[in-house]
């Protein structure tokens, strides 16, 4: 006699190989330290010197500052435009924070 197993029960078993899969890949990872490229750290100081610039204009200062052609790995335009405004709005909540 066999015992079927239910949905229930198959999906706890995919969880746990899931799971230890995972476990797995991670361990093989190397953990780097993550830091700035060159781009972000040119936004980042956009951001902090000028707040008031809208990324539109951040957007061009980047492209000026950093030609496709010559920097082929620039992230594209969009992810310029929303790191820009991500760093403007923590340096104004930072300012906020100060005063």
């Amino acid at each position: 006699m066999f015992y079927l197993l239910s949905e229930s029960d198959i999906r706890m078993e995919i969880n746990k190989l899931q799971k230890t899969k995972n476990k797995r890949k991670k361990a093989l990872e190397p953990k780097t330290k993550r830091s700035d490229d060159v781009y972000t750290m040119f936004i980042k100081e956009l951001a902090s010197n000028q707040s008031d610039l809208l990324p539109a204009k951040a957007l061009l200062a980047v492209k000026e500052k950093f030609p496709l052609e010559n920097f082929p790995l620039r992230p594209c335009d969009k992810t310029i435009k929303s790191k820009f405004s991500n760093y403007k709005r923590s340096v104004k909540q930072k300012s906020n924070v100060l005063k």
